[in-house]
């Protein structure tokens, strides 16, 4: 039998195997218990956040990531993403850029899955040009392995009706991998 959790690391540990069968019920129970007992506890409230997402408490998880965010020092590219992404499925998507691009920067310009959402999010403002751009750096940054970014780049070049850069682009790629 095992015993229960008597830190705050053990209940974070616990919380994180919950997350990982997918009892996000029992994950937020542990996560918070961790965080009743450790306040200054970041990753914690980065993984609550997670769970409230997957329960989709979204404001809930939205004011999780930014504590987490702030106890960090305003340095955490993965709470800021995570951000970004809870905000951008509220409509939010000014400030789920602004996430994003923090995430971005704060990885020093390298984060393929957040360019990837910057890009979907300018697809949905209809700012085809920056949105190219953005999956472009995604699908750069994946070595050409994002099949996600490569059919939404294809779709803004096809609204542009850039036909000819695409077919130039593809048939480069392929060469250059024979």
């Amino acid at each position: 039998p095992t015993r229960e959790p008597q830190t705050a690391a053990e209940f974070y540990e616990r919380g994180t195997y919950f997350f990982s069968v997918r009892d996000y019920d029992a994950a937020i129970r542990d996560y918070r218990s961790a965080i009743s007992m450790q306040k200054d506890f970041p990753s914690a409230h980065n993984r609550l956040g997670r769970a409230l997402m997957a329960k989709g408490q979204l404001n809930s998880a939205v004011e999780e990531f930014r504590t987490a965010i702030e106890q960090q020092g305003g340095n955490y590219p993965a709470a800021q993403y995570n951000l970004g992404f809870v905000l951008q499925q509220q409509g939010d998507f000014n400030n789920a850029l602004i996430a994003y691009n923090a995430a971005v920067n704060q990885r020093g310009g390298t984060y393929p899955d957040a360019f990837y959402q910057i890009g979907i999010i300018l697809i949905n403002l209809q700012r085809n040009k920056e949105a190219e751009d953005a999956l472009r750096k995604a699908i750069s940054q994946n070595g050409g392995r994002d099949p996600e970014a490569h059919l939404a780049l294809g779709a803004v070049l096809a609204s542009e009706k850039d036909y000819r850069s695409e077919e130039r682009r593809v048939g480069k790629e392929c060469r250059s991998r024979w």
